[in-house]
């Protein structure tokens, strides 16, 4: 429900700025219809995992773990990996390892705004993951800050957040959002 909406915020923020956004999805048709109303290209998961970066927002860690055994022998060295799922703290710290492994960057960035706030690109993001990764993903280094040095996240973030806040390790991104659900519940 929300990963639509945010795709569309990025592929509008990629024509603005010269880009472009790729978009895939398990479901071919849907990537289809993305292409025609926003203007993003629908491509195959070989195509998307050539990117520079990668965003995911999946409905569990499930999937994330499954769409990176499918994107696996494809993925790019040097891509950075954004998983924006509502997914478990621990699947970050292995998604983590498997994904270092292939050479690609990880970055756990849970949302909270709801379906609402994907739509109006008012989300807050909750970045977990190394100091100088985050730092950069949110614009707050100066100089190089380490293997996210040529990719500059923030005017991403932008596209559909209000906020982006780099919290610390891996995990702590989930692991705020979780403890946000679970305060706002008692």
């Amino acid at each position: 429900a929300m990963g639509a909406p945010m795709a569309a915020h990025l592929a509008r923020h990629a024509r603005d700025t010269g880009g472009e956004a790729l978009v895939w999805n398990r479901t071919a048709a849907r990537a289809e219809s993305h292409s025609a109303e926003y203007g993003s290209r629908a491509v195959s998961p070989q195509e998307a995992a050539q990117a520079d970066v990668l965003f995911t927002c999946l409905p569990t860690s499930a999937e994330v773990d499954g769409i990176i055994e499918q994107l696996a022998p494809h993925l790019k060295r040097g891509l950075t990996w954004v998983d924006c799922t509502s997914g478990h703290p621990d699947a970050a710290k292995h998604q983590r390892r498997q994904l270092a492994e292939l050479g690609v960057n990880f970055l756990d960035a849970p949302v909270s705004g709801g379906t609402g706030g994907a739509e109006a690109g008012t989300l807050t993001v909750m970045l977990g993951g190394p100091a100088g990764v985050r730092a950069y993903a949110v614009g707050e280094a100066s100089g190089d800050s380490g293997w996210l040095a040529s990719v500059e996240l923030r005017r991403e973030f932008k596209a559909f957040g209000l906020r982006a806040q780099g919290l610390g390790f891996v995990d702590a991104g989930w692991i705020t959002q979780h403890q946000r659900l679970w305060s706002g519940a008692l």
